[in-house]
């Protein structure tokens, strides 16, 4: 489940799953704690057609319990779903269009947010990601290979691992709510022509993995990350 909606129901859990355009829900699972409901969604692709293309399917799950203030996780990615809500309100750092410095080497950005101002050079030691949004379907199926790829990985793996989605509208940075997962914005009006393609607007999505120097080791466009394309790509990265 991507995101929870409200449904003026406490027993009915609402919310938006990501699928390919022509797949449907078929069913979902549901287990209940104390403290926290799991969630697991079903969908079927129909024959012949591509989901290249991901789109938000709606999604209500009857509960035995009233939900509460209990914390809803997706089963396939690990993760906490936030309301729609909570993720309107997520911070996201702007990006400093004076700071892009373009391949070849590495590259280097700065952003600034409530706590300051920061830069990718500040990350040197880590394993970094970029992804664009400029293709919002796309980019939501790379991000969920990517959620689902860390989910996985050791503690240290992904304490050394920071994900950055790069969103061209100021209204649509989305990221998942946990760490290593952090929304940037770069406005499209003050990018420059000799700025990096992955901060072009028309330059498609695309994933950058950054090895711990700062180089650009492994790029992956014109098609959504698969979680088998994220972990090659990282470890290629950490070398």
């Amino acid at each position: 489940m991507e995101s929870r909606l409200g449904t003026g129901d406490a027993r009915k859990l609402g919310g938006n799953e990501l699928g390919g355009r022509d797949n449907a829900i078929v069913g979902d699972s549901v287990h209940e704690e104390a403290k926290r409901v799991t969630v697991s969604i079903r969908a079927r692709q129909h024959p012949g057609f591509s989901d290249l293309v991901g789109i938000s399917l709606p999604v209500v799950i009857t509960l035995r319990d009233p939900l509460a203030g209990r914390t809803v996780i997706d089963e396939r990615a690990g993760q906490r779903v936030l309301d729609s809500e909570a993720l309107a309100r997520r911070e996201v750092g702007v990006i400093d269009p004076s700071s892009f410095r373009p391949p070849p080497g590495a590259i280097d950005l700065r952003w600034t947010d409530s706590k300051g101002v920061h830069a990718l050079s500040d990350l040197r030691g880590s394993t970094v990601v970029l992804l664009s949004r400029s293709a919002p379907g796309k980019s939501k199926m790379s991000i969920l290979a990517l959620e689902g790829y860390l989910a996985k990985a050791p503690d240290d793996e992904r304490a050394r691992t920071v994900v950055f989605v790069i969103s061209f509208d100021r209204g649509g940075g989305f990221a998942p709510s946990d760490d290593p997962f952090r929304a940037l914005f770069a406005d499209p009006s003050l990018v420059a022509k000799d700025a990096p393609e992955i901060l072009q607007p028309s330059g498609g999505p695309a994933v950058w993995f950054l090895g711990p120097d700062g180089a650009i080791r492994e790029r992956i466009a014109g098609h959504p990350a698969s979680t088998e394309d994220v972990a090659r790509a990282l470890a290629a990265a950490r070398q």
